[in-house]
């Protein structure tokens, strides 16, 4: 939030436009669950705009707490979308 808000980042609508929107996805195989962080991002797997680029890049790299790699996920919410 540090970086959005230096980048010009206000919250003033929840969901509503913003100028930058940072999210962290994945940090190595680590899973942490605190109240303002929460990695893996705990809707990665619904989001086809993340998965994408994603797989691109690591198809094969497994998400912590799911058992599935990344071109797995990608591939369910394909068909969910079919």
């Amino acid at each position: 939030r540090k970086i959005e808000t230096a980048l010009g980042r206000v919250r003033r609508i929840k969901w509503g436009p913003r100028t930058i929107d940072l999210d962290l996805l994945l940090w190595g195989d680590r899973t942490i669950r605190q109240a303002t962080l929460t990695v893996p991002h705990p809707r990665m797997s619904e989001r086809r705009f993340v998965l994408e680029p994603l797989a691109e890049l690591c198809p094969e790299r497994v998400v912590p707490g799911t058992g599935s790699s990344v071109r797995q996920l990608l591939r369910a919410v394909e068909r969910k979308r079919a």
